[in-house]
């Protein structure tokens, strides 16, 4: 439904912050996937896929915001802070309301494409 850049980005932070995202049993899967993942290569390639799908939606959106040079760094950025602060929360617990790590990260996007 997000009908520009802007908007597909919100939508992006929207969903990786998804009430769905702090339930236990996610927080219990995610964090098996990443710490057993340096030790096996099949789960190396599934968190390969997943940041590589992150960064190419988040590249896609910024591109004409901020132009090719910037976008990379920029999606880097939020990409790292959107895992940044699901670890925090899966390892001290479920945050109190959803929308303060998604209003930090559409601080960040905002700041960074308004340069």
């Amino acid at each position: 439904m997000a009908k520009d850049p802007t908007q597909r980005i919100y939508a992006i932070i929207h969903a990786s912050y998804g009430d769905e995202q702090f339930g236990e049993e996610v927080f219990s899967a995610w964090l098996a996937l990443y710490g057993n993942a340096r030790a096996s290569a099949k789960l190396q390639r599934i968190l390969h896929i997943y940041h590589r799908r992150l960064h190419s939606n988040l590249l896609y959106n910024l591109i004409p915001l901020i132009g090719r040079e910037r976008a990379d760094e920029v999606a880097l950025g939020i990409g790292a802070l959107i895992d940044g602060l699901w670890l925090r929360y899966a390892l001290t617990g479920r945050p109190n309301d959803a929308e303060s790590p998604r209003a930090l990260t559409r601080a960040y996007a905002d700041a960074m494409i308004a340069g």
